[in-house]
């Protein structure tokens, strides 16, 4: 009878504790632009960066002035933000790109994921995307995932 109840009370305790417990939940993370911090316009298309259907993430104003050629170049404050950018070839023209930054539960692993919505015009393009983010430790890493539609 003692392991009984001993088992009941175990039952119990663990109830209460996992009904007590705040759940954890998924952070959305804000990002920003280039055309919104810093006045830049359409980056998609006046921007240009040396890569094929693939993204970096740039840490320095050296890096971002070597790598990324166009009429918009800001001073980007790199003590607060750093950039991911990458260039997209599509079918369609591109119509809107949405960005869906977070950090999961419980780790805060980072993931990206970058929509890229075309229009119904079959007019390939080389999209450049980016994204504003708050400045990554040595330590972390995004996935990055880019869906065209």
């Amino acid at each position: 009878m003692k392991t009984i109840n001993l088992s009941l009370i175990l039952l119990v305790a663990a109830f209460m504790n996992s009904s007590c417990r705040k759940e954890c939940e998924e952070l959305i993370l804000k990002v920003e632009s280039l055309e919104k911090l810093y006045g830049c316009t359409d980056t998609r298309n006046s921007m240009a960066i040396d890569l094929t259907n693939d993204a970096v993430i740039i840490t320095t104003q050296t890096d971002f002035n070597a790598l990324v050629d166009g009429p918009c170049k800001p001073v980007i404050d790199f003590s607060k933000y750093h950039l991911l950018i990458g260039k997209k070839t599509t079918t369609h023209k591109v119509d809107t790109i949405f960005y869906d930054y977070r950090a999961d539960c419980p780790d805060r692993y980072k993931t990206m994921k970058v929509e890229i919505v075309m229009t119904t015009e079959e007019i390939p393009e080389d999209v450049v995307y980016h994204a504003l983010i708050s400045k990554l430790t040595d330590e972390e890493g995004i996935s990055l995932t880019i869906i065209s539609r």
